[in-house]
């Protein structure tokens, strides 16, 4: 567990700060990189959107992080 409790054991990214900058850039660019589309368009149209507030409010840890979504773990 986090200091506050969330459960911090399974899934996630491993990356290099780089890699995080290079992937954000990516998304900023609607999913192209290096001249090349790699995401579709309208999945990083998702991406941005977020999920589902209420569901994230009902959570545990919504009394530690506001305005946050859920969305597919």
């Amino acid at each position: 567990l986090d200091p506050v409790g969330t459960p911090a054991g399974s899934g996630g990214i491993v990356a290099t700060a780089r890699d995080l900058a290079r992937f954000g850039e990516m998304i900023r660019n609607g999913g192209r990189a290096n001249g090349k589309q790699l995401l579709d368009p309208a999945v990083v149209a998702r991406l941005i959107k977020g999920g589902d507030r209420a569901a994230f409010a009902a959570s545990q840890n919504a009394r530690f992080l506001s305005n946050h979504s859920y969305r597919s773990q």
